[in-house]
C-alpha cells in the first residue's frame, strides 16, 4: 500500500484537525512508507543480483564445456602425433630408438596434456559456477526478506490507517455534538 495514493487518508496527509494521537498515526504510516519503499529498493537490486548471479553461473558452464573441448583436442593431438610417429617408423621398416621414445612420450603426455589443458580450467570454472549460484542464491534469499518487509509494512499501515480514520470520526462526532449542542 502506498499511503499518497489511498484517497481515504487524505485527510492524514495534512494533518489537519489531527490531535497528538493522530499525528502520531501519521508518523508511524510515514515510517511504514519509508521501510516499504527501502524494501522495494533492496527487491529492485536482489532480483538484479540474482539474475547477473545466474548469468555468472551459466557463463561459467560454458567456459567448463569449452576448456574440456580444448583439452580433448590437445589430448587427441597428442595421441594422433604419438600414432603418426610409430606408424611413421613401422612403416619405414625399422624400428628406431628415437622414434619409439618419441611415440612412448606422446602416449604418455596426451591425458596429462589433456587434464592441464581441460580438466584443470574446468575445475575452475566449477568453482565459478558454484560462487555464481550461491550468489544467486543469497539474491533469493534479499527477495525473500524484502517482500516480507513489504508485507508486514502494509499489514501495519492498513492498521494504522483503521486506527486513523476512527480517531477522525470519533473527533468530527464529537465536534457534530459540540455543533449540535451549541445550536
Amino acid at each position: 500500500m502506498n499511503i499518497s495514493n489511498n484517497p481515504s487518508v487524505s485527510f492524514a496527509a495534512s494533518g489537519i484537525g489531527l490531535d497528538a494521537e493522530g499525528r502520531l498515526a501519521l508518523m508511524v504510516l510515514e515510517q511504514q512508507q519509508t521501510q516499504e519503499d527501502s524494501a522495494r529498493t533492496d527487491k529492485s537490486l536482489a532480483r538484479e543480483r540474482y539474475v547477473e548471479a545466474s548469468n555468472d553461473e551459466v557463463e561459467a558452464m560454458r567456459d567448463k564445456a569449452g576448456h574440456l573441448l580444448v583439452g580433448a583436442f590437445v589430448q587427441g593431438a597428442a595421441t594422433a602425433t604419438a600414432s603418426g610417429i610409430q606408424m611413421g617408423d613401422a612403416i619405414g621398416g625399422g624400428e628406431s630408438k628415437g622414434a619409439k621414445a618419441s611415440a612412448d612420450f606422446g602416449h604418455g603426455t596426451a591425458p596429462v596434456l589433456g587434464r592441464a589443458f581441460g580438466d584443470s580450467p574446468a575445475a575452475a570454472d566449477d568453482a565459478n559456477a558454484k560462487h555464481a549460484a550461491s550468489l544467486a542464491e543469497q539474491a533469493r534469499w534479499q527477495l525473500e526478506d524484502a517482500n516480507k518487509v513489504i508485507d508486514e509494512s502494509e499489514k501495519t499501515q492498513d492498521k494504522a490507517l483503521d486506527w486513523v480514520s476512527s480517531v477522525d470520526a470519533n473527533q468530527a462526532s464529537a465536534e457534530t455534538g459540540i455543533i449540535a449542542g451549541l445550536a
